[in-house]
C-alpha cells in the first residue's frame, strides 16, 4: 500500500528506529523528524484513524500516478531530444509549418503527454462548464499576500488594502511552529476597517513520501498526512479549509489528490455527521507548461473542490526549459499561435473566470 522499504536498504534502516503510534499497531513513525512533523500535537486517536483510513484506500494509486510523471517526463525529454535531431538535419526553422514538436504526440498507452487532449479541441477557451458554488469570502478581487519571512500576522492585516486576500498559513511568523496554530490566528484576527485575510494551507508535492511516519511498514505521502490532519482540525471551520495547490501537470494528477481529499472528508463525516462532505475548497497555482493545456480538464478533475487559480510565471518559465532544454530553437509552445500573442496568466484567467471560478493576482 506504499513504497516498499524492502526494495530500500536505507529507508529499512530509518523505519527500524520507527515506534509505535497511539495505540495502531500498523503505524510508526520517527520521532527525530522534529522539523517536519509540525503538526505532531494534532495527532489524536480520531485523526489517526482517518489517516489509516484514508491511507489505505489512496496510496496504490498514488504509487501508479508517481510512476506515470515519471513515465511522462522521460517520454517528453525523448521526444523533444529526437524532434530537434530531425529538424536539425531537415534545416527547419522554429516558424516552419513542419517543425517537428513533442506536443500532441501519443505514448503507447494512447495518451497525448503534453499539449491539447485532442486534435479538435481548442484548449485556452473555456468548456462551459460551472465550477461548483463558490464560498462568499471569494467575492470580488482576490489578491495573494507575499509576506516576508519575518512578517508577523499584524503585520500582514496592516498591509491589506482590497477585501480580500489570502495568504499561506506556513508563512506566518508568530505561529508557535504549527501552520494549524497559524490558522486558528487567522480565522480569529482580522482588521477592522473591512479587509480580511485568509489562511491557505500550502500542501506538499504529491510525490514526496511522508519522512517521518509508515503505515504497514511502507510509505505514503506528505501530502495525504497535511490533508487529514487539517480537516480533522478545523472540520467545524469551513473557512479554515482552503488547501494551496502547486506542481500539479494534468487531469489524472488532480484526480488523484481529489480523491484523496474525498477519501479524507467521508472518514470526517463517520466521525462527525454535521461535516458536510465537499467543504473543502481548492486554490490551483498554474506552475507548468504541461498544465497551462488542461486547464479545463484540472477543473474538472478538481471538482467539487476547485475554486480559484493563480499562475506563477517564473516557475512556468522554468518548466518550459526544464522539457524543452535539448531543442535549441524553442522558445515558446511550438505550433500554438495563441501563446505568440497571449500571455500565459491572461490565457489561464479567461478560462478561470469564464467558468465562475476567482483567478488569484499577487500583491
Amino acid at each position: 500500500a506504499g513504497i516498499n522499504l524492502s526494495l530500500m536498504p536505507f529507508l529499512m534502516e530509518r523505519k527500524k528506529k520507527a515506534t509505535q503510534v497511539g495505540s495502531f499497531t500498523s503505524l510508526c513513525a520517527l520521532d527525530e523528524v522534529q522539523s517536519y512533523r509540525r503538526m505532531k500535537e494534532f495527532e489524536t486517536e480520531e485523526t489517526l484513524g482517518t489517516l489509516c483510513a484514508t491511507a489505505r484506500i489512496s496510496c496504490k494509486s498514488w504509487i501508479e500516478i508517481v510512476n506515470q510523471r515519471n513515465k511522462d517526463t522521460t517520454f517528453i525529454l525523448q521526444r523533444v531530444k529526437a524532434c530537434a535531431k530531425l529538424n536539425s538535419g531537415l534545416n527547419r526553422k522554429f516558424t516552419d509549418l513542419f517543425y517537428s514538436s513533442v506536443l500532441g504526440q501519443r505514448d503507447a498507452d494512447d495518451r497525448v503527454v503534453i499539449g491539447p487532449k485532442t486534435e479538435n479541441e481548442t484548449c485556452f477557451e473555456s468548456n462551459s462548464k460551472q465550477v461548483s458554488s463558490l464560498s462568499s469570502i471569494w467575492q470580488g478581487e482576490v489578491t495573494r499576500l507575499l509576506p516576508d519571512m519575518d512578517e508577523s500576522l499584524n503585520d500582514i492585516i496592516a498591509q491589506t488594502k482590497l477585501k480580500n486576500n489570502f495568504t499561506l498559513g506556513n508563512a506566518i511568523k508568530d505561529s508557535a511552529d504549527s501552520d494549524i496554530n497559524a490558522f486558528d490566528m487567522i480565522l480569529t484576527c482580522n482588521s477592522s476597517d473591512g479587509s480580511t485575510v485568509f489562511g491557505a494551507k500550502h500542501l506538499s508535492h504529491f510525490v514526496i513520501p511522508c519522512p517521518f511516519m509508515f503505515l504497514d511498514g511502507n510509505y505514503f505521502p506528505l501530502m495525504l498526512y497535511e490533508i487529514v490532519v487539517h480537516i480533522s482540525k478545523f472540520w467545524n471551520k469551513p473557512d479554515g479549509l482552503i488547501f494551496y495547490l502547486d506542481q500539479v501537470e494534468n487531469e489524472e494528477e488532480a484526480r488523484f489528490i481529489a480523491s484523496v481529499i474525498q477519501a479524507a472528508e467521508n472518514a470526517v463525516h463517520e466521525l462527525h455527521t454535521e461535516y458536510k462532505v465537499g467543504s473543502v475548497q481548492l486554490l490551483l497555482e498554474i506552475d507548468n507548461c504541461r498544465a497551462l493545456y488542461r486547464v479545463n480538464e484540472i477543473m474538472d478533475a478538481l471538482s467539487p473542490y476547485f475554486s480559484g487559480a493563480a499562475v506563477n510565471m517564473e516557475a512556468f518559465w522554468a518548466s518550459i526549459g526544464r522539457y524543452f532544454i535539448d531543442d535549441e530553437n524553442y522558445r515558446l509552445q511550438s505550433g500554438i499561435e495563441p501563446l505568440f500573442y497571449s500571455h500565459p496568466s491572461e490565457l489561464a484567467q479567461s478560462i478561470v473566470e469564464q467558468r465562475g471560478g476567482v483567478f488569484i493576482f499577487d500583491n
